[in-house]
């Protein structure tokens, strides 16, 4: 049995023992649109030190694409490299040495700009996600299914170590300015919250429409520190939004908490320090629909002192007055 492509068909050829020819079967081509499932990208662009070269991963493609920046108003593309299956992060070590991570080939691409190559491939754990330099000859690079960050020398290629952390997928890194802490943030963090079982929560309030029925007894989202609920949570829930890293002694230093429940990007403000997170925070302590409003999450950047180790979130939309009811509205409270 062999499988044939023809144009705007697939053709199957089945040789039977009872026939001197095949039998052929044609397929219409589907005419639905193809798709595209991509891996989540983390840092797809960098600019290399001297300023010459744009990198962007191509993730569907599986390049890195490489623009001169000599007209930086009209960057223009000058190569496009071959790497991993769907690059998710850039990081040029220098205007010649390119560091790409590949999400699902699991692997970092080692990328001479000037041979035009992938010219090492290191291999890491499952769905890698960003890579950063820091210390002396080091790459670290975040490993975010086993919930780790790993330590590279950038000379050897050689793994010297695989941090643990305790959060849940690692993803963006950044570097402190003197490059001697190594900053993640967990893209699923949490907020501190857990469910209270329908047995032992209070029945829910008396719907705002009279001709509802009463509410299904639930389950109940509480805070997992409330001391109201002391007597039945026994346990703790991690609130580790960022890790600091020492990238001397590749230990981890301390974890920040209250930056947000899906944080996204880090930067590094040069000169204080200051760490700022792109991150989402959801209201989940928040219970129905009229009283949210449609508002379940706040979208913030959170800026962390790392000298104190104070949290501050700002509110991207500070505009919006979540109090507005709109009139077109049939459901709203009376």
């Amino acid at each position: 049995m062999t499988l044939r492509h023809g144009p705007g068909c697939v053709v199957l050829a089945v040789c039977l023992a009872s026939l001197a020819s095949p039998v052929l079967i044609t397929a219409p081509a589907s005419p639905e649109a193809f798709a595209n499932f991509e891996s989540s990208l983390t840092s797809p662009i960098r600019v290399s030190a001297d300023g010459s070269r744009l990198f962007a991963v191509n993730t569907p493609d599986a390049r890195l694409s490489v623009f001169d920046l000599s007209q930086p108003w009209a960057p223009t593309l000058i190569a496009e490299i071959p790497v991993g299956l769907e690059p998710v992060s850039v990081n040029p070590r220098s205007n010649d040495e390119v560091w790409v991570v590949n999400q699902l080939s699991d692997s970092i691409s080692i990328v001479s700009v000037s041979r035009g190559i992938v010219v090492d491939t290191i291999r890491v754990p499952d769905e890698p996600a960003d890579v950063v330099f820091a210390g002396t000859n080091r790459a670290f690079v975040t490993a975010s299914r086993s919930n780790r960050v790993l330590a590279i020398n950038t000379v050897t290629h050689a793994q010297v170590a695989s941090i643990p952390v305790l959060g849940g997928n690692p993803r963006a890194l950044a570097v402190s300015p003197d490059g001697q802490r190594v900053y993640a943030a967990f893209a699923l963090s949490g907020n501190r919250t857990t469910i209270v079982p329908a047995a032992w929560a209070p029945p829910p309030p008396a719907p705002d429409n009279p001709d509802l029925p009463p509410a299904p007894h639930e389950g109940l989202i509480v805070d997992a520190v409330d001391p109201a609920w002391s007597w039945l949570i026994r346990y703790s829930m991690p609130d580790n939004d960022v890790v600091e890293i020492d990238a001397t002694t590749l230990t981890v230093n301390r974890y920040f908490s209250r930056v947000g429940t899906v944080n996204f990007g880090l930067a590094i403000q040069p000169t204080t320090g200051a760490i700022y997170v792109a991150n989402t925070n959801a209201r989940n302590l928040v219970r129905f629909e009229s009283a949210l409003r449609g508002h379940i999450v706040d979208s913030r950047i959170t800026r962390i002192d790392p000298s104190s180790g104070t949290v501050t979130p700002f509110d991207l939309n500070p505009d919006i007055d979540y109090s507005h009811e709109s009139k077109s509205d049939p459901h709203r409270a009376q």
